[in-house]
């Protein structure tokens, strides 16, 4: 009977279940047998009101006050994932949190605690810490076991700290730091000594996301052997760049592999009045590990039509060596040239199945879209002319969107007017 199941195996069954409501209905079932031991203690944090999100299936202590520790410290040792505040005691801790556990902390900063109290959090595995932690650089040597490190409002010294920890770190799998500075206040530099402690953690570890956000790079070699290095990590699931210099520039990436989505953004720099087209080769240059992969939707950003003809070949070689399923290109006031060029490029991508240029907050103009229908590729199957970011105050006329319709129709495409 299950009343005399012993306890452990009893916290064994619970703990397996996923379902919180599954979850509560077995507490409930198995109380009256008097067999629940130590989990008496979770269904009494139920009745004190602690949310499921904070019960399970993960511990999140932040909360935890006189009245709910008693109860917390007979169920916290069975839980494989905690969350405490940063003011919790290390002590504590080690004392009631099992040592296999992996940990979470948040909510402040340490500005009150001397070293020997930190040195207490070295013996737990504390994976992630939140972002208002990083008050002072130094505090990151008391978190040797960290898996992920998010970092908004990055100041440089931080920054600083940040990639040197990552360096020598054996745990670290992801990596988010974000400039305290945007574009139009200022600018914070990826020294060279920077992107060598950068370059050295993504070659030493299986890194699974980089995102890098308002910073500039003092040595444009080093970013591209960081990007091209991490980019060849099969382990690398997520890479997010964002730039953007004094001069206009800017450039942003974003790749997701379990989607098999990049996105690229980079402001026209001759329409910018930053006529540089050696950096955004080397930019490109440095996907040249992506080109070899499945990536079957790209998505290309912020085209301007004057410029365009300069620009769009640097891209050519990426389109035409991916195995495209789909290609979206917004381009501002995009002409019937700009199109032409574009699935001129396009001719022998026999997997392509959605071609969709946009110009945006408008519909495009009906030459382009007939220009377009003419000459897409045969294996083309859906031509959108709308989008989400498409705001279109005056739609086709019926008598346009017949002729376009009658096309679309005798080339087998599906016009998503």
């Amino acid at each position: 009977m299950v009343s005399l199941l012993p306890f452990d195996i009893v916290v064994k069954i619970v703990f397996f279940v996923r379902e919180w409501n599954v979850l509560l209905a077995l507490l409930e079932a198995l109380r009256p047998m008097n067999c629940l031991g130590p989990l008496e203690s979770l269904w009494r944090l139920h009745l004190q009101n602690w949310r499921e999100s904070n019960l399970w299936p993960i511990l999140n202590l932040t909360n935890m006050n006189e009245a709910s520790r008693v109860h917390i410290e007979k169920i916290a040792k069975f839980y494989s994932q905690v969350i405490v505040h940063v003011t919790t005691n290390a002590d504590w801790a080690c004392q009631y949190i099992h040592p296999n556990a992996v940990v979470g902390m948040r909510g402040g900063c340490f500005k009150d605690l001397n070293k020997d109290m930190l040195a207490k959090w070295k013996d737990i595995r504390v994976v992630a810490i939140d972002e208002k932690v990083f008050t002072l650089p130094n505090y990151l040597v008391y978190f040797p076991h960290l898996i992920y490190i998010t970092c908004q409002d990055c100041t440089r010294q931080m920054a600083t700290a940040i990639f040197d920890y990552a360096a020598s770190s054996t745990t670290l799998r992801t990596l988010e730091v974000e400039a305290c500075e945007d574009f139009t206040d200022g600018y914070s530099p990826i020294t060279s000594t920077m992107a060598d402690n950068l370059y050295k953690w993504i070659a030493s570890q299986p890194i699974e996301s980089i995102t890098i956000k308002y910073f500039v790079w003092e040595v444009y070699s080093q970013r591209h052997a960081v990007v091209s290095s991490a980019l060849a990590k099969f382990s690398l699931k997520k890479l997010e760049m964002d730039e953007k210099y004094a001069s206009g520039w800017c450039f942003v990436g974003n790749y997701d592999r379990a989607k098999k989505v990049l996105q690229l953004e980079v402001f026209d720099p001759r329409n910018y009045g930053f006529e540089n087209l050696d950096l955004l080769i080397d930019y490109i240059g440095s996907l040249e590990p992506l080109l070899d992969t499945d990536i079957t939707d790209l998505e290309l950003f912020d085209f301007v039509s004057e410029g365009f003809g300069d620009l769009w070949p640097l891209f050519v070689p990426m389109v035409q060596r991916l195995q495209l399923e789909k290609l979206t290109v917004y381009i501002d006031n995009v002409t019937v040239a700009d199109a032409v060029k574009v699935v001129e490029s396009l001719q022998n991508a026999s997997t392509l199945e959605s071609l969709s240029i946009v110009k945006l907050w408008t519909k495009l103009p009906m030459d382009v879209v007939l220009t377009l229908l003419h000459r897409v590729s045969s294996s083309v199957k859906r031509l959108p002319v709308v989008c989400e970011m498409t705001l279109i105050a005056e739609p086709y006329s019926r008598e346009d969107s017949m002729i376009l319709q009658d096309l679309a129709r005798k080339r087998g495409i599906d016009l998503l007017l």
